[in-house]
């Protein structure tokens, strides 16, 4: 059963707190994913460091994901007018990505040209912004389809499918099999691509995930078959990341992918956690309160600082590994 959230007086929903924990450990992922990243692209696979380093990448991949959860649990569960939406919300993300996407590219290195193009593509860590944008514009769009549990059950087994399962399952036979199971796997693959179920793909799915959990109560068993196909999940990518990385004697990232069953896995994991978890503490409620609100400022700015601490030459943080992450 699913049960709509009450407004404040003025419009908003009331504050919850389980929100902004998520909040504050999903920037904290993405920092580590982010500053580790500096130096795993190495051949030296048996070095510590780079273990170190690809097993906290590996156990973050859930921040990006549990971002979009939080938006869509947020978003999907009132009215927002289509004025308020642009002006407001889509405005602040759009106004915070060129803002940011000058800093980045015209205080980096190259051509004034090459600079340019910088800015029009935008630095590598906020494609996040670009595509909650798409997520925001189709949100009233979106309304429509989830109108009750069922359409709810049914849209989010269609991107089970299409957008994890299948891709996925097309990877392990890709990386861990040949011949003609690999052929028959790429003739399948084709023969789905040809559906053209684009609604159901990219992160629409985790959107509509995070309204779901967040307004619905599960039972115990099924938060803990969530919890084992969470540990499961985290598993799953450090073994398959290695076994692939060991087999090209470099990183290769295609468990890292924020579509696959085993990100899905953990990412919906630790969103039911933090959810089910009693938030009796006044105090530690209101400093993650505080620190929730910055959020989205450390997401940006994050990339800024670790680049100018390399550019600086701060050895100590880029080259031990306990340090860096």
């Amino acid at each position: 059963m699913i049960t709509q959230g009450k407004m404040t007086e003025n419009g908003q929903l009331p504050r919850t707190p389980y929100m902004d924990y998520l909040r504050v450990i999903a920037s904290f992922a993405v920092i580590i994913i982010h500053t580790v990243s500096f130096t795993w692209y190495t051949p030296i696979l048996q070095d510590f460091s780079w273990k170190t380093y690809c097993t906290a990448g590996c156990l973050s991949r859930w921040g990006v994901p549990i971002f979009v959860m939080i938006s869509g649990a947020l978003f999907l569960n009132r009215e927002i007018p289509l004025k308020k939406l642009y002006c407001k919300y889509i405005l602040r993300l759009a106004s915070a990505y060129l803002i940011w996407s000058a800093i980045f590219s015209f205080t980096g290195q190259g051509t004034f040209t090459s600079r340019v193009y910088d800015f029009l593509d935008g630095p590598f860590h906020m494609w996040f912004v670009p595509m909650l944008i798409g997520l925001y514009i189709c949100t009233p769009l979106i309304k429509k389809i989830i109108t009750d549990d069922k359409s709810i059950i049914y849209f989010l087994i269609l991107s089970f499918i299409f957008a994890s399962l299948i891709p996925t399952v097309s990877l392990l036979i890709k990386d861990f099999s040949g011949g003609i199971i690999n052929r028959l796997s790429a003739a399948i693959a084709s023969c789905l691509d040809k559906l053209k179920i684009h609604m159901v793909l990219g992160y629409s799915g985790y959107y509509i995930l995070g309204h779901y959990l967040n307004k619905t109560n599960l039972r115990e068993k099924v938060q803990n078959i969530i919890y084992i196909l969470g540990i499961f999940g985290f598993g799953l990518t450090i073994i398959l990341t290695f076994a692939v990385s060991r087999k090209a004697n470099r990183l290769v990232e295609n468990y890292f992918d924020y579509l696959t069953l085993n990100v899905l896995f953990s990412s919906a994991a630790v969103f039911v956690w933090f959810k089910t978890r009693k938030y009796s503490s006044s105090k530690i409620n209101a400093l993650m309160a505080k620190l929730s609100k910055y959020s989205f400022g450390a997401y940006i700015i994050h990339m800024f600082v670790l680049h100018t601490l390399k550019r600086n030459q701060f050895p100590e943080l880029f080259s031990n590994p306990i340090l860096r992450t």
